[in-house]
């Protein structure tokens, strides 16, 4: 395109070809030939000075009074105009289109190597950084060039500049991540030159999130769906996601809100039960939304019903208690969240216990010792109670069996004098084993009873109990408040009495009718000791230690006396 001020000229020419110039320019301007050379490409502009014919265009200078027509714009609708007869004005002029198409000019595609091929300043558009960006020069410099980009730093990949020098009043690259730098390259004549600067106060820009991947779905209820994702690898760090659903029957997204969260996941609650939903999550900051995930379905289960009917529990009797055992029902689809347990005392309810264990067994408490039970059992959940399971086995509360283990027989010992008997072993002194030590630790103050039950019984068939303070028996020479009873070997039952240290005496001493026990009782505080004769004996002992009685842990001891031997013994209770 070739251009030349103040050129003016008329013709008369008729019609759409070619036209013919008149060489005779207004005062004050000069001819097409006088200004442009032969050849040349020209806007121009051909007027009708009376009328409304007009039309704009580029022509071709083909002699120095001969131009071609090409019209951009025309009263004939951008065609060619079929001018009429009389005088038209022609000039060189540029039209709105060329000038358009002259702005435009100024940018530049972006480009590693920078055309710096045109003098004044061009653009190219702005990039956010994701890798290194290495600049080089372009071929065929022009002097004076300029190209301009801005450049959002990733925080990672500095820019390199190959052939330029940075100019003295450059600020630097900041690769802080966010920060725009506006690079500057230009082309002096001499050296090819770059210069960054930012703006006063510049602060990073933060990039929105990449795209949302790994979206998932977990296991629904009937009203809840679990979702998981993974962290976007791209874009700033996320302060928040977006979690959308829609039922996959409607095109509607909704937007589940659980406030801002930056987990990794989230579940969706309020759905309707036996449905299919779409999700979709998106991440977002405070430089905007990414781009939403992959679709994921899920179906919500039916809705929630109270538990199942659970089978007849078993029922295990404790002192004022039952150990409940039971199988876990169905939950009806809603976490169970306990147990209740009805006791019945025949056909009667008592009182129902609801207790939070969600594992078998459960233990019923406040039961009254030997008074048959059965129990019912339900489990609750967030919809409400089960039906009451049928009943459980019948079972009678007692009182605990206190402390009692297993022993082994020592040697026997033997009985000597009259009564009251002393009782030593062979040789003189009571020896380690000559005795059964039940071994039972209690203080003053506490309750306890021991019973031991043996195989078989030979010899004489007498027994002694006796309650002392320690287990060192060679050194005992003495029950501290300790109790004696024995029988012999015709069955006829002997004196008890209460020697060594320990409190007061016993004021009743009786036999009974029948049977082989003795029973002895001191007013206020029992003691009771029972020494069974028969083929298989049971010696046991019920203590109710006295008040005042030795402090020192004390022990239960059963002995054999005289030339009895017994073998098989077993023992219960609490060791």
């Amino acid at each position: 395109m070739t251009y030349a001020d103040r050129v003016k000229d008329t013709t008369t020419t008729t019609g759409t070809g070619t036209i013919t110039l008149a060489g005779s320019p207004p005062s004050g301007f000069q001819s097409f030939a006088a200004g442009l050379p032969a050849s040349a490409s020209v806007p121009y502009c051909i007027a009708g000075q009376t009328g409304s014919e007009w039309e704009v265009g580029v022509g071709v200078l083909l002699t120095g009074t001969t131009l071609s027509r090409s019209p951009t714009a025309s009263s004939n609708s951008g065609s060619l105009v079929n001018f009429s007869a009389g005088t038209k004005d022609v000039f060189c002029t540029q039209s709105a289109s060329q000038i358009a198409k002259l702005l435009s000019s100024d940018d530049v595609a972006f480009a590693l190597a920078v055309p710096l091929t045109a003098q004044g300043i061009r653009y190219m558009p702005q990039q956010t950084v994701s890798s290194v960006q290495a600049f080089t020069v372009a071929s065929s410099p022009v002097k004076n060039a300029q190209v301009y980009v801005r450049l959002i730093a990733d925080g990672t990949n500095a820019p390199t500049f190959t052939g330029y020098k940075e100019w003295g009043g450059s600020l630097g690259y900041d690769n802080r991540n966010g920060i725009v730098n506006e690079i500057t390259f230009f082309y002096d004549g001499y050296d090819y030159w770059y210069s960054v600067s930012q703006a006063v106060g510049a602060t990073p820009v933060v990039a929105a999130p990449s795209q949302v991947l790994g979206l998932t779905a977990g296991t629904p209820t009937n009203s809840t769906v679990p979702l998981s994702w993974s962290l976007p690898t791209g874009g700033g760090t996320p302060t928040d996601y977006i979690v959308e659903y829609k039922l996959t029957s409607s095109g509607t997204w909704l937007t589940f809100s659980d406030g801002t969260s930056t987990a990794l996941s989230a579940t969706v609650t309020g759905l309707a039960s036996s449905s299919a939903y779409d999700f979709r999550v998106s991440a977002t900051n405070t430089g905007g939304t990414g781009a939403v995930s992959s679709t994921v379905s899920a179906t919500t289960a039916a809705a929630a019903t109270v538990p199942a009917t659970m089978s007849a529990p078993t029922a295990t009797a404790g002192d004022t208690t039952a150990s409940i055992a039971f199988t876990i029902p169905s939950n009806g689809g809603a976490t169970i969240t306990g147990y209740t347990i009805t006791p019945y005392i025949g056909a009667t309810a008592q009182t129902a216990q609801t207790s939070g264990t969600l594992t078998s067994p459960i233990v019923a408490t406040g039961l009254t010792n030997s008074t048959a039970y059965t129990f019912k059992i339900h489990a609750n959940n967030s919809v409400g109670s089960g039906v009451d399971s049928p009943a459980s086995n019948s079972v009678t509360p007692v009182a605990a069996a206190a402390f009692l283990r297993a022993v082994t027989i020592g040697s026997p010992v033997t009985e000597s004098g009259t009564g009251p008997y002393t009782y030593t072993a062979a040789g003189g002194s009571l020896t380690s084993g000559a005795g059964i030590v039940l071994d039972k630790h209690f203080q003053s103050g506490v309750d306890g009873s021991v019973q031991a039950t043996f195989g078989s019984v030979t010899g004489s068939n007498e027994f002694m109990i006796g309650l002392r303070d320690d287990t060192t028996v060679g050194a005992w020479t003495t029950l501290k408040g300790g109790l004696y009873a024995w029988m012999n070997g015709t069955n006829q039952y002997n004196q008890v009495t209460l020697t060594g240290g320990g409190p007061g005496g016993i004021d009743v001493a009786s036999v009974p009718a029948s049977g082989d026990v003795i029973k002895l009782t001191r007013t206020g505080t029992t003691i009771t000791f029972g020494l069974a004769r028969a083929a298989t004996p049971t010696v046991f002992a019920t203590i109710h230690t006295l008040t005042g009685a030795s402090t020192a842990l004390q022990y239960v001891e059963i002995i054999a006396i005289g030339t009895v031997t017994v073998s098989g013994l077993t023992s219960t209770g609490l060791a």
